[in-house]
């Protein structure tokens, strides 16, 4: 199963390999590097396990690689960009990021890769842009087998409510795979509303509330991603 730890995992490996591809300079010693981890939404505890992978790498590097997290508190696809930007102007040795919108974020990870510097992405992608590798769970299969289990959870029957937000990558494909999966598996099943929850708890538990009293039928409810757990929670 694919978690924050193994995103960590891998991130860590890729740093790794990005260090020791650095030459040692006349004396021995290796020049300071400096990689960022680059997130939409700053502390989120999966982000935060997913950059302690690469802490971790660090650490077990050498003391002259250092590593940062970076991004905005906010979803704000624009400021994350610009946070990418930032990087590549400070010449940074590497960038792992994970998209909050892939078509806004591909002009900035493509000057990074156009500068020398490699970018991966994690977890939600930019397909179309230019980065190395992309580290993250088939979200569509994730979609369509949490649509599954719904559909044999509420017999075939029922009304469904989604909570997520537009612009990840990942997100979309999960809703997407939840939408088959529940056609192919519950076609009595009906979609009968999808807020807005942008990616933060109390909003989740807002919108999730007046979902369910808009629509007292619904019986089920789809997060596309952790945040509006707690909420949906809350709500019952």
């Amino acid at each position: 199963r694919f978690t924050a730890k193994s995103v960590a995992a891998v991130l860590g490996i890729g740093l790794g390999i990005s260090c020791a591809q650095a030459p040692a300079t006349a004396t021995g010693a290796r020049p300071a590097e400096t990689y960022a981890t680059v997130v939409f939404l700053s502390g989120s505890e999966f982000f935060n396990w997913a950059h302690a992978g690469m802490r971790d790498a660090a650490a077990a590097i050498g003391p002259h690689v250092t590593v940062e997290l970076k991004g905005p508190a906010e979803w704000d696809a624009a400021l994350e960009a610009r946070t990418i930007d930032q990087l590549v102007a400070r010449n940074v040795a590497g960038i792992a990021v994970t998209a909050a919108e892939a078509e806004a974020l591909t002009p900035s990870i493509d000057k990074a890769i156009a500068a020398g510097i490699p970018v991966i992405t994690f977890d939600s992608d930019a397909p179309k842009s230019k980065r190395l590798a992309f580290v993250g769970t088939n979200n569509y299969n994730a979609g369509f087998t949490a649509g599954q289990a719904m559909a044999e959870w509420l017999g075939g029957n029922g009304e469904i409510g989604i909570s997520t937000f537009p612009g990840p990558d990942h997100l979309r494909r999960r809703v997407e795979g939840f939408t088959d999966g529940l056609r192919k598996f519950g076609p009595e099943i009906r979609i009968v509303a999808t807020v807005n929850d942008e990616g933060d708890v109390a909003r989740a538990e807002t919108q999730i509330t007046a979902m369910l009293q808009a629509n007292p039928g619904i019986s089920g409810i789809f997060c596309a991603h952790g945040n509006p757990g707690p909420g949906a929670a809350a709500v019952q």
